[in-house]
C-alpha cells in the first residue's frame, strides 16, 4: 500500500514508495534496474540510498526517474542516446541528466525519450531515423532537444506501459 508510482516495461519493474525510495526488479542485463550490477532480479530491490525520487518510467531496457526537485535521472541501455546523457553507453546507476530542475514529465518509448518542462515546453532525444523527435532532421539526439517553440503541451505518451498512482 506505500507505491505510489510504477513502470514496467519487456525487462523489467521500477517503482517508487510514498516515502520516496526508488525499487526495482526484473532482467537486469543493460542495467535497467540501476542497482550498480546486471544481475536480474526477482522481487523488489532498493535502488541507492536516496529518497526524493517522484516517479519513474521504463522502455526497452532503460529507466527514466523524476526527482521530487524537479531533476532528471537515467539508466540502462543508451546506445541510441536515449538516456540523455550525451553518449552512446550504459548507465548502471541513475545518472543525472543535465542539470535542469524543471522536468514535470517523463515518458521513455522504445529508443526515444519524450519530456515535458514545467513551463510546458516538449523535449526529445534518442534514435531518430524516422523524424520521431519531431526537430525536422534524422539525426540522433544523445541530449534532450527543444521540439518545437510552443509551451501549451500538457501530457505525453509512450508504448510502455507507465502510471502514477
Amino acid at each position: 500500500s506505500s507505491w505510489v508510482s510504477f513502470a514496467t516495461s519487456w525487462c523489467c519493474t521500477a517503482a517508487v514508495k510514498r516515502d520516496g525510495t526508488l525499487w526495482a526488479w526484473g532482467l537486469n542485463g543493460s542495467g535497467s534496474l540501476g542497482d550498480g550490477t546486471t544481475d536480474g532480479r526477482t522481487s523488489p530491490v532498493r535502488i541507492g540510498a536516496d529518497a526524493d525520487w517522484d516517479r519513474v518510467a521504463a522502455a526497452n531496457g532503460s529507466t527514466i526517474g523524476l526527482k521530487r526537485d524537479g531533476s532528471l535521472w537515467a539508466w540502462g541501455e543508451g546506445f541510441f542516446g536515449q538516456l540523455g546523457l550525451g553518449d552512446r553507453t550504459f548507465a548502471l546507476a541513475p545518472t543525472r541528466v543535465g542539470t535542469e530542475v524543471d522536468w514535470a514529465a517523463i515518458a521513455p518509448g522504445g529508443i526515444t525519450t519524450l519530456a515535458l518542462k514545467k513551463d510546458g515546453s516538449l523535449w526529445a532525444w534518442g534514435d531518430n531515423r524516422h523524424g520521431q523527435l519531431g526537430d525536422g532532421s534524422f539525426v540522433d539526439r544523445r541530449t534532450p532537444i527543444r521540439v518545437g517553440t510552443d509551451s501549451s503541451w500538457v501530457t505525453i505518451s509512450a508504448s510502455d506501459i507507465s502510471s502514477r498512482a
